[in-house]
């Protein structure tokens, strides 16, 4: 299961850059399914990655999110880590 999830937002607030390490395997890793929900309007979006990292564009400044990683492996669907919550916001 991934575990320490890690959200950065960048300069440009509409892209976050998002890090996990993996906690005990349970076998051989296909990808990783990132889930993002903007909590305003409760629209969600999934992204995979083959890498433990992703960077998500498209967000909507002044809304906020919460993000959501899971491992799949060859034998199952691993549980989800923990929900991390950040709020994207222009500066003025």
């Amino acid at each position: 299961m991934p575990t320490d999830v890690n959200v950065k937002r960048t300069d440009d607030y509409s892209i976050v850059y998002i890090r996990w390490l993996l906690g005990e395997p349970n076998g051989k890793i296909l990808f990783y399914e990132v889930e993002y929900r903007n909590l305003e309007t409760g629209s969600i979006r999934i992204k995979n990655s083959t890498y433990k990292n992703i960077t998500i564009r498209g967000l909507v400044p002044s809304n906020a999110y919460s993000f959501r990683v899971s491992a799949l492996y060859i034998s199952a669907y691993a549980l989800a880590s923990c929900t991390k919550e950040i709020v994207c916001l222009f500066l003025p």
